[in-house]
């Protein structure tokens, strides 16, 4: 009998920790707000992407708050691989867990999809991710650079 309630809680505190887990995760920005768009504007943001709304964050370390939507030099922009950004198609910074930091001796600049500083201000862009991107950023869509 003793075994049984065991296991029960056992179950309870399991699916206590996959809700706040999933709660949490919902709770990281959305843009929705109109967040840190980084270029003096209010960011009227929808929910949707970040693009249009300010940064959606996410991530640890920061992740890249007030680094607001790309300019547009990068909206179309060709990765270091050559994959042209697509604005339409690029992820929250949250889903792919995009830190301000290296992980484990890997950084954007050494990303395939990373696009270099086009306009002076020291960030670039991804062709996979939303916003502006810290050369020293990690996220994990990383994939290393061969060129």
């Amino acid at each position: 009998m003793e075994r049984r309630f065991d296991s029960r809680r056992r179950f309870l505190r399991v699916a206590g920790l996959v809700a706040v887990t999933g709660v949490a995760g919902c709770a990281g920005g959305d843009g929705s707000n109109g967040g840190d768009s980084g270029d003096g504007s209010s960011g009227s943001g929808d929910g949707g992407s970040g693009e249009n709304g300010g940064d959606s964050g996410g991530g640890s370390a920061g992740g890249g708050q007030g680094l607001g939507p790309v300019p547009d030099e990068y909206a179309t922009a060709t990765a270091q691989d050559g994959t042209e950004r697509s604005p339409d198609n690029v992820a929250e910074k949250s889903a792919v867990m995009y830190q301000s930091e290296p992980k484990e001796g890997q950084q954007c600049t050494d990303c395939a999809f990373y696009i270099p500083d086009e306009n002076g201000d020291g960030l670039g862009a991804c062709a996979v991710v939303e916003g502006k991107i810290e050369p020293q950023a990690w996220c994990s869509s990383f994939v290393e650079y061969e060129g």
